[in-house]
């Protein structure tokens, strides 16, 4: 039932600026990242993409932006998507209505600063109030994941490709990961070398639902 749920909020009540999975996208998947940036994993994560020659998307925290302005214009630069994972890592249920719209605001205000602008989105824990989602809906596509590398859950890279290497990797899917870990880079790599095997690119989420 909860997937229907989601498909007809998609499709006929936000008119598809929430997104789960970019369906139909031919041959390309994209790896996001949430939390950071971080001043040395998020780098490595850059290096690994590179060497992949892939493009991702960054949902940054405003917090963490004003601390590591560098490494959020190095994002920038080598051509990522970067998007809005509110300011303070807030989760929709524990907040009223003003103070969530106003932390998400702030981490808008915090890229603009740095002269980035998007209208991508995520919420901190994939928490969810509908009426927020709707009104946040208007201006921004707000994007969850099909697939969880569950990364953080594992303090080493062992288990977290243990677990990693059974996901399934289809075109149009979205793979959520966090780049504050030290074992994400090489999980990155993994990942991506698993990909480009079955034929798969890595691609930011704006090119792949426009």
């Amino acid at each position: 039932m909860k997937h229907y749920l989601k498909k007809f909020l998609s499709d006929y009540v936000f008119d598809r600026e929430v997104i789960w999975s970019a369906d139909g996208c031919c041959g390309k998947i994209g790896f996001t990242f949430d939390d950071g940036p971080h001043p040395v994993h998020t780098l490595g994560v850059l290096d690994e993409l590179d060497k992949l020659n892939s493009k991702a998307t960054f949902f940054v925290i405003g917090q963490n932006v004003s601390r590591y302005k560098d490494v959020v214009r190095e994002v920038s630069r080598r051509g990522h998507d970067i998007g809005i994972h509110t300011y303070s890592h807030l989760s929709m249920k524990s907040v009223s209505y003003d103070v969530y719209m106003q932390d998400v605001l702030r981490c808008d205000q915090e890229l603009e600063s740095l002269g980035i602008k998007t209208t991508l989105f995520r919420p901190p824990f994939g928490d969810v109030s509908w009426y927020r989602i709707f009104d946040l809906s208007k201006n921004r596509k707000i994007v969850f994941w099909n697939k969880d590398t569950m990364d953080y859950s594992f303090n080493d890279i062992a288990s977290a490709w243990d677990y990693s290497r059974q996901l399934t990797l289809s075109a149009g899917d979205i793979i959520l990961m966090h780049d504050v870990y030290a074992h994400t880079p090489e999980l990155v790599r993994r990942l991506g070398v698993a990909a480009k095997g079955a034929g798969i690119e890595m691609q930011t989420i704006s090119k792949m639902v426009g």
